[in-house]
């Protein structure tokens, strides 16, 4: 690890720090430039100095020079480090200057990518190995030589001059070193590598030593050799020159090499010092990675799906030719245009909105900055419209892409409008044949069946049996295009006359079905048709009309004529089609028309098994989508359950019950009143489905809608909906609840922005108790759904709220009963304050030393009860007294009282963490006080005074059973003396308190005196 100096702070040098501390060593920063970094470099004794050079300095002559006599002289090796997008390209001529004074190396960074980490690398390595090198000769010639000490011994070494003492030298350090070294003589031929060099190319030294260096080149790299061999001959080095090496085995790896010339003392070429890296993992790399992008990119341009990618600023970086079918648009025109101003471009013209560009231009920066926003990673269908007008259908999905300055986002967009239409139509086809078979008029032939396959069956009936076909609707409406029909109806169906009109005929023969083909002349007498109805259950919706045929007689030319006349045709016209007509014997057109009345009878009855099956399929979807719904309702119900049963905030209640509203009707918009404490306002406490709107709204009506009250009695008259213990529906209670405060017509348009439709109320209610109420506004022709799962959660929340207000009330009483009790502890503690100072007052006008004794032992029994009360108000918990505490402090009061300070005695608590009730805590602090007492009165006489008195103190907990011992090592309890029977007050005190507290005492007279009780917490007793 090396210890390297950098004075650059910029991203591009945060990253080169990164870098280096990955490798290992330890950056050290400073923000001095030129020679004063470089002295700061030798004051930190760094082992390397990265000098960030700023651009302008290349061209000023004083600069560059100070520049190169600060690389040159540092004692610090210097890399320059330069930032080749701030130098224009016709001013590489000072810096090249800058870089040929460099005897360690350089890095470059230009626009296109960072530094070359294996290059970064191999420049550090190479200069900390130099400087290595230059250190051990420097230290390792002052070992040898020392000329306050008697050379003598190294006489034997006079033949060899110094240049063959650091040959040895440097053999022994570069055999040791890991990277490959060689050197070569004048001539290109190997004099020494070392262990490493030999290990990386598979050879021995017998194998190498001798040989020409380009024997070991690849053949592409021979060449190169040659050339720049003389140039390093020539400048005495060269940096980060890539070669191809040839090893034993034949296989080659790639190196970058470094290197020096070494020189002879009088100035003459020695021989060359290089070191190898082998990068040749790295270049597989880097060649495996530009294949997979080339790879990448031909696959998006290949692809069938549209796919664009935009750079860390929304700009268009790829358009692939699948989005250009899509759009229409060539990817030349859009390359680095902003891509949500052609998504703008895109939107169809009804949703061009200000609004909209600015919503998308904020979703997509809010993208490109965070790597997040509600569209990316989702799949959504959108449509957008061509330049050419046509409306496209397409699903897109976007995903971020993490890059080094922010993200970039891509899109994959396939057409899907093809996929729509068919959908729609098969949608338009399950709706019709679900319909009843009792509507006829809702049921239509071209909803029942695909017409092209229709018409193409027709067409090859016509074609097959010679006549005319078409097929109507029952008032004789063409559905289908006619199919080998004659010229002679093209000339009569325009006429009005409808006696004379065959179209007209058509439809008077298919008003009413018939159960067999029906055959009849046409109006004019002159031809036949025929006819055969297509029936749904019984239901007449189309005719299959065949005809225009004429038997084997001739017509009178002349009656021909006269009657062309009279109905206002062209006699030759009319007389020359109606010859056009095929002549068909009326047996064979009867036989035609059986087959004709076959197809539709098998059309009639496909089409009912068509709505049946279909019937059937869309019952069976319904079921599953009933099925589906009630198990996502209960799901929710027991998910919204566990949830309030988990809270007992009124506001995580309100939060809940909205947000499960919102997720089942995703479209609403749901407002959540709360009614105040006082029950005589109602505010509003969670909205869902505003917020994008919520602060416009506030803006433009200067009203912060969270903190505005309503009262409830000015509701209007309809507003008692909003009380209701269920879904009602109103259109009033958003505007009584919300908007009161505003015009009436301001709250209409904010409606029309909103799209809503119908409003349902319903009050949170449980026990007669009102708690507020909940408002959905629903977008227009957008029906109520779940219904009964909405009523069954606010039903479940308003148990939930009536729980968290009773709750709420129960502490609050609580919360004033803790008070008060409190405050009769202070008060208790006050009074007893007042007696203890009663009695010291009182023992100040009295006389004799055994009152004064009466009169003080009252004050500790008071004031050991006083502290009880005092530590009990000032505890969190009120019924538990920490006993440690107030042993340490009884016990300091009492050696104040009998001044104790002046005397040898030494206190020692062993107490445990102990609590007590009160009750136990009374009894037990008085059986402390008297037994301290007793100590500190009677155990050490003035005779003992010089000893070193001691009174123990411990108490701790055994399972349920405490267990008090106070001793002392004073003259001792005399004999005769029994608590249970004595004369003393203190004593017959403490038997009476541990008979008290059921409880055992023993006294111990061997060594001073030993009290232990024994007791347990005594239970809270009902007081009369």
């Amino acid at each position: 690890m090396a210890r390297i100096l950098v004075n650059d702070n910029s991203s591009a040098a945060g990253k080169l720090k990164d870098n280096l501390q990955i490798m290992g060593h330890q950056i050290i920063y400073t923000d001095c430039h030129g020679e004063k970094a470089a002295q700061k470099a030798e004051e930190l004794k760094v082992d390397l100095f990265l000098m960030n050079i700023p651009s302008e300095n290349f061209f000023q002559m004083e600069s560059k020079n100070r520049i190169n006599e600060t690389i040159l002289n540092s004692n610090t090796p210097i890399i320059p480090v330069i930032d080749l997008t701030k130098i224009m390209q016709s001013d590489y001529s000072p810096l090249k200057q800058v870089l040929a004074s460099s005897p360690h190396g350089y890095l470059l960074k230009n626009q296109v990518e960072d530094y070359d980490l294996d290059q970064l690398k191999f420049t550090i390595e190479m200069a900390i190995y130099e400087q290595g090198l230059s250190t051990k000769n420097n230290t390792d010639n002052s070992e040898d030589i020392d000329l306050n000490k008697d050379n003598s011994h190294l006489n034997k070494y006079n033949h060899l001059n110094d240049s063959s003492l650091n040959d040895e030298l440097l053999k022994t350090f570069y055999d040791k070193i890991p990277l490959p070294y060689q050197s070569l003589n004048e001539t290109g031929h190997f004099i020494e590598v070392n262990q490493a060099w030999l290990d990386t190319m598979g050879y021995s030294s017998e194998e190498v030593i001798g040989k020409w260096f380009g024997e070991f080149l690849a053949p592409g790299y021979v060449e190169m050799f040659e050339k720049e061999f003389p140039i390093f001959l020539s400048t005495g080095k060269f940096h980060s020159i890539e070669l191809e090496m040839v090893k034993k085995d034949n296989s080659t790896i790639n190196v970058f090499y470094e290197g020096k010339i070494e020189y002879h003392a009088d100035g003459k070429f020695k021989k060359t010092q290089c070191i190898f890296k082998d990068i040749t993992l790295s270049k597989k790399t880097e060649e495996a990675l530009k294949e997979s992008e080339e790879k990448f990119r031909t696959f998006i341009q290949q692809s069938l799906d549209g796919i664009v990618l935009l750079d860390e600023e929304g700009h268009v970086i790829e358009w692939n030719k699948g989005y250009e079918k899509i759009t229409g648009i060539k990817k030349d025109e859009v390359i680095g245009k902003l891509f949500w101003e052609i998504k703008y471009q895109l939107t169809p013209p009804g949703r061009q909105t200000l609004n909209r560009l600015q919503h998308i231009m904020k979703l997509q920066l809010e993208a490109l900055k965070t790597g997040e926003a509600p569209f990316l990673s989702k799949i959504h269908e959108t449509e957008m419209i061509r330049p050419d007008g046509e409306i496209r259908y397409v699903e897109q999905l976007a995903f971020p892409i993490k890059t080094s300055t922010g993200y970039r986002i891509g899109y994959v967009t396939r057409d899907i409008t093809q996929r729509k239409q068919i959908e729609e139509a098969l949608e338009k086809r399950i709706v019709a044949l679900s319909r009843p078979l009792d509507n006829a008029k809702e049921i239509k032939f071209q909803d029942l069946f695909n017409l092209k396959d229709i018409q193409e069956i027709q067409d090859l009936f016509a074609e097959a049996t010679g006549v005319a076909s078409i097929i109507t609707k029952p008032d004789g409406t063409p559905i289908t295009r006619p199919s080998k029909f004659c010229g002679l109806f093209n000339i009569m169906e325009n006429l009005e006359n409808d006696q004379n009109n065959p179209f007209k005929f058509d439809s008077l023969m298919g008003q009413n079905p018939f159960e067999s083909p029906i055959i009849k002349k046409c109006l004019n007498g002159s031809l036949w048709e025929a006819g055969a109805n297509i029936n749904v259950g019984g239901k007449h919706i189309a005719n299959w009309l065949i005809g225009q045929v004429r038997d084997q007689s001739l017509p009178d030319e002349g009656q021909m004529r006269i009657y062309a006349q009279q109905i206002g045709v062209n006699p030759e016209e009319y007389i020359q089609s109606f010859f056009e007509i095929p002549i068909m014997s009326k047996n064979q057109f009867r036989k035609i028309s059986q087959v004709l009345f076959a197809f539709a009878n098998q059309l009639s009855s496909l089409a009912y098994q068509n709505i049946q099956q279909t019937r059937f399929i869309s019952e069976r979807q319904q079921a599953e989508e009933d099925l589906q719904k009630s198990l996502h309702e209960k799901e929710t119900l027991n998910r919204v359950i566990t949830q309030l049963v988990g809270t007992s905030k009124t506001s995580e209640i309100y939060h809940i019950m909205g947000e499960v509203i919102k997720e089942l009707l995703p479209s609403s918009y749901v407002i959540i009143g709360g009614i105040t404490p006082n029950g005589k306002n109602i505010r509003i406490v969670e909205c869902f489905g505003f917020e994008k709107y919520i602060d416009e709204i506030e803006n433009i009506l200067e009203i912060d809608l969270f903190k505005i009250k309503f009262p409830v009695n000015n509701l209007s008259p309809s507003g008692i909906n909003y009380f209701s213990d269920h879904l009602t529906e109103s259109t009033e209670e958003v505007y009584n609840l919300a908007f009161k405060k505003i015009s009436t017509k301001l709250f209409r348009m904010i409606e029309r922005v909103l799209n809503i439709g119908k409003v349902y109320n319903m009050g949170f209610y449980c026990n007669s108790h009102h708690y507020g109420g909940l408002s959905i506004a629903l977008p227009k022709d957008q029906p109520l759904e779940h219904e009964e799962t909405i009523e069954t959660i606010v039903n479940q929340a308003s148990m939930a709220l009536q729980r968290s207000f009773a709750e709420k009330a129960i502490k609050e009483s609580l919360d004033e009963k803790e008070v008060l009790l409190r405050e009769i502890h202070h008060r208790v503690k006050n009074n007893m304050q007042i007696i203890n100072s009663l009695l010291s007052l009182q023992s100040q006008h009295v006389e004799g030393e055994e009152t004064l004794d009466v009169l003080k032992e009252s004050q500790g029994r008071v004031r050991s009860m006083a502290m009880i009360h005092e530590k009990l108000y000032q505890s969190p918990n009120l019924t538990k007294i920490d006993f440690k505490d107030y042993i340490e402090k009884l016990a300091s009061n009492l050696i104040y009282t009998y001044q104790v300070e002046t005397r040898n005695i030494e206190q020692v608590f062993e107490v445990k963490d102990v609590e007590m009730n009160i009750d136990t805590a009374i009894p037990c602090g008085l059986i402390i006080n008297e037994l301290v007492t007793n100590s500190l009165k009677y155990a050490f006489p003035q005779s003992e005074l010089n000893s070193n008195g001691i009174i123990k103190i411990e108490l701790y907990q055994v399972e349920d059973q405490f267990k008090l011992v106070i001793s002392d090592n004073g003259v001792g309890l005399p004999s005769h003396i029994q608590p249970e029977d004595t004369e003393t007050l203190g004593l017959q005190l403490v038997n009476s308190l541990v008979d008290q507290l059921e409880g055992t005492l023993e006294i111990d007279r061997l060594q001073g005196t030993k009290f232990t009780i024994v007791f347990s917490e005594l239970n809270y007793k009902e007081r009369i």
